[in-house]
């Protein structure tokens, strides 16, 4: 059952899944010894310019399933490994070092490939792309909302946001955070000429310049390829004017 559900060769690796666990068995050898107390679903492999990340979900049978975001040394060392798994939840591992490594490789066997979108704004994609925002994407005039693991798939691709994924539901990483920041959510009882009147009934020019900024930045790339530089926006004021409310209007 476990192999049909998630699609592993076990037996390629001298393993069976028994009562929500893992076990070793040699193929010349019928006693059975106890590598975890869960069962691990192997999900996808991320990689960046600054990290790597193998997502993997992992299922004791008592408790939901957690979905764990392992670092690249938290699948070197088998103390690392443990020391993560128990940070998020009543999991363990029960093996010895060789037996470890083939733990790992029944991890590595099982992930699909998946790029990292982990910034806000456009990302491209081959000849066409999509515009990130914290809790999904837009493509073509399209919504497209990530799965839990927070992954979408565009064109035939895997790509991952980090923002959307159970396993940073409580991450404080910056990246993560800042893009929980910029959610897309549908309101049709407001537009933006409504929204940019009360600007400007508030903040009168400033306020109209700082949105003005805003926008340009998103288009930023285009503008500083055509130009060479991008202007930075400087908002001063005594305290208590405002200052902070129109900059989170203008994002």
């Amino acid at each position: 059952k476990y192999m049909e559900k998630y699609g592993l060769n076990l037996k390629h690796f001298d393993f069976i899944a028994s009562n929500g666990c893992l076990y070793s068995v040699k193929s010349n050898n019928s006693a059975k010894h106890q590598l975890t107390n869960f069962l691990p679903r192997p999900l996808y492999f991320i990689q960046d310019s600054n990290q790597t990340l193998r997502i993997v979900e992992v299922d004791n049978h008592k408790d939901a399933p957690s979905v764990i975001a392992f670092r690249q040394d938290e699948l070197s060392s088998m103390d690392k490994c443990v020391t993560r798994l128990g940070l998020n939840g009543n999991y363990t591992l029960l093996t010895t070092g060789e037996e470890f490594k083939v733990f790992r490789a029944l991890i590595y066997d099982g992930l699909k490939n998946a790029s990292m979108a982990n910034f806000v704004g456009w990302n491209d994609s081959g000849d066409d792309g999509f515009f990130v925002w914290g809790n999904g994407v837009f493509s073509n005039k399209e919504w497209i909302k990530p799965n839990e693991f927070g992954i979408i798939e565009y064109d035939g691709e895997f790509y991952y946001i980090p923002s959307c994924s159970q396993a940073n539901e409580n991450n404080n990483d910056p990246i993560v955070q800042n893009m929980k920041m910029y959610e897309y959510v549908p309101d049709d009882t407001v537009n933006m000429y409504d929204f940019l009147s009360l600007v400007d009934d508030v903040f009168a020019e400033n306020g109209l310049i700082t949105v003005s900024f805003g926008i340009a930045t998103i288009f930023r790339d285009i503008i500083f390829g055509s130009t060479s530089y991008f202007p930075l926006l400087f908002i001063f004021g005594p305290n208590m004017t405002g200052k902070t409310t129109l900059a989170k209007n203008a994002m």
